[in-house]
């Protein structure tokens, strides 16, 4: 127990696998386990209580405050009992759909016959009463899982009516917070599940949690309840407010539960703290503000044509978009932006706007991109009036990545139009402010090409319109979205160094952007200015031997792009510098593949490089051959190759680049390796 109370960091994160572990465990014993989690669960929760009350009767008598002990003893059990239960109720799912373990489900469904729904649902309403732990309501005819997550409630509860009474500081942030994360992973997996997606439910959670059901409702407004009485109290608490405005997420990331939640005025409550930012709120730190605006945006974009909507309107967007006509459109704002308030209005707005931008979906992107757009084009400006402020610049590269990568795949032609016309203003701001700014003499850290990272996701990004995009065709004209990322490449690649590519985010942003570069557009990096195609082949050259096999996949993959562009297109009139090229990439492969230490796990990749590059010039290939033979002094070893080699490329071998051929060619290297390999590679 020393040793754990030393560790310094989140428990969650620190104890993640255990955790894992001990919840996946204790559901295969369900029948053991829920109960005895409750009844400890209860019986400190009820030990709380006593104490919360003890303190509020000195407190209302005037009596001095009495000594408590144990309080720290307590909040520690509190914390890693409501850990273990919460990972025993769910799974922390990242990129999925949360789904209700199915060993829960099963024990739920085992205890229908001695479950009654309305027994479950008043025990569940009395929560909210406090004193759940000790009542003496009978609790048999109780849904256990049920049960157990009343227990948590209770203690929120018990924990707002502390904050309420003026009684906070003698709560635990640390259990608090346990407490909402216990409860957005019970909002995730539980709440209003979608049918499609969930695996069939006993019948009493689908009676007490399904949709449109009256348990779900009720838990909907007592979350959020619990919610704006813990940013109420707790603002100025990161980890808390994170993991209280992630719960609010929760509640509004879905549209089932969105459209129930914009029913409680609770909400609007926290809509009004949002746009007038006062209180509390004005302390959450710029990432939480960033969740929250999320937040809020979600629920207010759920309704439709609904009246709440255009209350959401006028109570929450509007009121950021006045504020920021207010601050960017005053006629000497130039002189007055680097003033340290307005400094601070324009980084407060910018964070917000990534708000908005993450809480772009199918249902409000029509909408959100009306209100946004206007804002990308001043934010322009912005970049231009603050470019020697980094923390103001980055927020505008920031805002454009968020934005694009929100909107790409939804927007019609002319929408895209806009969006990149957007894109490209800031480019060329960005061109202009930034001319000779960039040296390695000034490279201290990697944050301060932060903004090379950035520009170089916003092209990412922007690339993938061309790829996926899910919005309608109107029929206009359309910008391509490899015009405007080669334009944008035109400014990062004279900026990229090999010194530079030793930064590892940056190196993997470059190379994934490259790769993708490659292989949708290959005509347009073959046609590119001389001086950028040189530096970009000598930046593929690097990656394919300096970095790790991720960096060195991707080089391979870029390399095979454009050689089989070659070889389809042309061949036939060849440019001088694609030959050079094509013979310079053939000897490095080749040297890398036969003759030096070769990762495996790059076998596929570079069987594509290699194969492209030998149809492309197989002239060349005899020649990297024949003198390699040539260098062996030992003639049986000379004699196995020239067999092997016979092998892997056959006299009668097809030049062609079908998907036959490919796949040919690679069982060819992999059975050439396997036997000549050890002989081969350098010491």
């Amino acid at each position: 127990m020393e040793e754990i109370c030393d560790l310094e960091g989140d428990d969650r994160e620190l104890f993640s696998d255990q955790l894992c572990s001990i919840g996946e465990f204790a559901r295969i014993s369900a029948a053991h386990a829920f109960p005895l989690l409750t009844a400890l669960l209860e019986n400190r929760v009820c030990k709380l209580e006593e104490r919360l009350t003890a303190l509020q009767t000195a407190a209302n008598s005037g009596s001095p405050i009495p000594p408590i002990q144990g309080m720290e003893n307590l909040f520690e059990d509190l914390h890693w009992l409501l850990l273990i239960a919460g990972h025993m109720i769910a799974d922390e799912s990242t990129g999925e759909t949360p789904l209700i373990p199915s060993a829960v489900v099963q024990y739920s469904a085992a205890c229908v016959e001695r479950t009654d729904v309305t027994a479950t649902l008043d025990f569940m309403f009395g929560s909210q009463s406090g004193a759940l732990g000790c009542s003496s309501m009978d609790k048999s005819r109780v849904d256990p899982v049920v049960k157990l997550v009343t227990c948590v409630c209770c203690l929120a509860s018990a924990g707002n009516k502390a904050i309420a009474s003026n009684m906070a500081h003698f709560l635990s942030p640390q259990v608090a917070g346990t407490v909402v994360w216990f409860l957005r992973n019970f909002t995730r997996s539980y709440l209003f599940p979608d049918e499609r997606d969930s695996v069939e439910l006993s019948a009493s959670l689908s009676s007490i949690f399904g949709k449109d059901s009256t348990g779900g409702k009720w838990m909907i407004g007592f979350l959020l309840d619990t919610v704006r009485a813990n940013l109420t109290y707790w603002a100025s608490e990161p980890a808390l407010a994170e993991d209280t405005v992630l719960l609010l997420l929760s509640l509004v990331d879905t549209k089932s539960r969105a459209e129930v939640a914009v029913s409680f005025e609770c909400l609007w409550q926290l809509g009004q703290l949002q746009a007038s930012r006062e209180g509390p709120i004005s302390q959450l730190p710029a990432e939480v503000h960033r969740f929250y605006v999320q937040a809020l945006v979600l629920a207010g974009s759920s309704e439709g044509d609904h009246p709440l909507r255009d209350r959401y309107w006028k109570q929450f967007l509007q009121s950021m978009h006045n504020r920021f006509g207010i601050v960017c459109h005053q006629p000497n704002f130039v002189k007055l932006a680097q003033k340290e308030p307005i400094k601070a209005e324009v980084q407060s707005l910018l964070e917000s706007f990534k708000g908005v931008a993450l809480a772009v979906n199918a249902w409000n992107v029509n909408e959100l991109f009306d209100f946004l757009l206007p804002v990308l084009r001043d934010s322009v400006t912005l970049l231009s009036v603050y470019h020697t402020c980094p923390e103001v610049a980055v927020l505008v590269l920031e805002f454009y990545v968020n934005a694009v990568e929100a909107f790409v795949n939804f927007l019609s032609q002319t929408q895209a139009n806009h969006l990149f016309k957007a894109c490209l203003s800031l480019l060329d701001t960005y061109t202009k402010c930034n001319m000779g700014k960039h040296s390695l003499s000034s490279l201290v850290e990697e944050e301060q090409f932060y903004d090379l990272l950035l520009l170089m996701k916003l092209l990412s990004h922007m690339l993938a319109q061309d790829i996926l995009n899910l919005g309608p065709d109107d029929g206009t004209e359309k910008i391509s979205a490899g015009d405007v990322t080669l334009y944008g490449l035109n400014i990062i690649l004279p900026l990229i160094t090999v010194e530079l590519l030793k930064f590892p985010s940056l190196c993997e942003e470059y190379f994934k952007l490259s790769t993708f570069v490659c292989e949708v557009y290959p005509e347009k990096v073959v046609a590119l200015p001389d001086g950028l195609f040189h530096n970009m082949m000598s930046t593929l050259e690097v990656g394919l031997s300096i970095y790790d096999s991720d960096i060195s996949k991707m080089s391979l993959e870029s390399v095979a792009s454009l050689i089989e562009h070659f070889f389809k297109e042309m061949r036939e009139n060849p440019p001088q510098r694609m030959l050079e090229i094509v013979r310079h990439f053939l000897r490095l492969i080749f040297n890398m593949v036969l003759l030096e230490s070769f990762d495996m796990d790059l076998l596929q990749p570079a069987s594509c490089a290699f194969h492209a590059l030998i149809c492309s010039n197989q002239g060349y290939y005899t020649e990297l051959v024949r003198s390699l033979l040539a260098h062996q002094g030992d003639p049986v070893i000379s004699q196995r190759l020239l067999g092997a080699f016979h092998q892997l490329t056959p006299s009668d071998m097809k030049l062609s680049l079908d998907k036959h051929s490919k796949a040919q060619f690679r069982r060819n290297l992999d059975t050439f390796l396997a036997n000549v390999k050890g002989f081969l590679c350098r010491k």
